[in-house]
């Protein structure tokens, strides 16, 4: 993964542990107001 220079170095370190990276279409959701957190997303 290619980062931008602005990124740090803490954001680096997390990404390190991330299993999986998806795409979206403009418009859709990644979760929802009030649905349980099972995850946790970084958006670039």
């Amino acid at each position: 993964m290619l980062l931008k220079p602005t990124h740090s170095i803490q954001i680096k370190e997390l990404l390190k542990f991330s299993d999986r990276s998806i795409n979206t279409d403009k418009g859709s959701f990644l979760f929802r107001e009030g649905t349980d957190a099972n995850e946790l997303y970084v958006v670039l």
